[in-house]
């Protein structure tokens, strides 16, 4: 289990700001707990497939399913160890 969570919080970060522009525009919805982002929220990317979620809330999915909850792919432990949690270039972490 200690491989898991330490595997899931190597998948990169991102805090949100104000101005911040998501790679895809039209998908502005954490499509597991079904809520807009906002600015200052910190949301995670899953390298294989860059679908991105609120971090807890991906967090919380990983731990019970090993697959992407848009498309199902299952996320390669080695992508995950080498984009190690950074924030984007943009971002800084909240105060």
């Amino acid at each position: 289990m200690a491989a898991a969570v330490r595997r899931i919080e190597a998948y990169p970060i991102t805090l949100l700001r104000e101005s911040c522009r998501l790679s895809r525009p039209n998908d502005d919805t954490c499509t597991i707990c079904l809520s807009d982002y906002k600015a200052k929220e910190i949301i995670r990317t899953i390298p294989d497939c860059d679908h991105y979620f609120h971090a807890d809330c991906i967090d919380k999915w990983l731990r019970l399913n090993a697959s992407c909850p848009v498309c199902r792919n299952t996320p390669d432990q080695e992508t995950a160890l080498i984009n190690h949690s950074t924030l984007s270039p943009s971002s800084s972490p909240p105060p």
